[in-house]
């Protein structure tokens, strides 16, 4: 589910910046979603050091909120300056890396050697297979008239209701897939390492 919805989520955006701030093709691809892509390479070193020194569920929790900040700006200010959109990318993709870095450290570390290469291969063909589940869904989201009604009050253009109500949506899912981690990890264990983290802090 939270690999499905950031998909998703990064299918719609150039769609948004199409429709609601009529950007060039060359202009979103450069501009909006080119600055989170590169950043994937900076967030996924920092995902590895993090799972080895603060834990998976750290980790884990912090990337779902990176992606949720950047969902909720999406969702308030669709149609502010696209630039923010691009900045809001940043978090979406960093957060991404950082669950993409639990999910697989955590299927490796449940495998045996004899089961390491079926086990990581099968975890890459979910993944694939999520992903494009959550971009068929978006896809099919994207031509439902009941989206485009005003709902929350700092989206001005008509335009942009559609695409602020589609991220409120991926907001649910985000959650949903978050209390999944947590109740198939464990809470217990989850505040165990919350707590060991923070003392280490002090």
């Amino acid at each position: 589910m939270l690999l499905g919805t950031v998909a998703g989520y990064v299918s719609m955006v150039p769609y948004m910046m199409k429709e609601v701030h009529q950007l060039a093709t060359s202009l979103i691809g450069i501009g909006v979603l080119f600055p989170g892509t590169v950043s994937v390479v900076l967030f996924g070193i920092i995902g590895g050091i993090l799972v080895d020194k603060s834990g998976t569920a750290f980790t884990m929790l912090l990337g779902l909120c990176m992606i949720g900040t950047s969902f909720l700006i999406v969702s308030l200010f669709p149609d502010q300056t696209p630039w923010l959109v691009s900045g809001t990318m940043v978090l979406t993709f960093g957060g991404l890396s950082f669950v993409k870095t639990v999910i697989s450290a955590s299927v490796a570390g449940a495998l045996s050697t004899e089961e390491s290469g079926s086990g990581m291969g099968l975890l890459n063909f979910a993944c694939f297979l999520a992903e494009g589940i959550g971009v068929a869904t978006v896809g099919g989201l994207m031509t439902k008239p009941w989206l485009a009604s005003p709902l929350l009050p700092t989206v001005t253009k008509a335009n942009a209701f559609h695409y602020s109500n589609l991220v409120l949506i991926f907001i649910a899912a985000l959650v949903i897939g978050g209390l999944g981690f947590l109740y198939a990890y464990g809470s217990r264990k989850i505040m165990h390492n919350l707590s060991f983290y923070l003392a280490s802090l002090f």
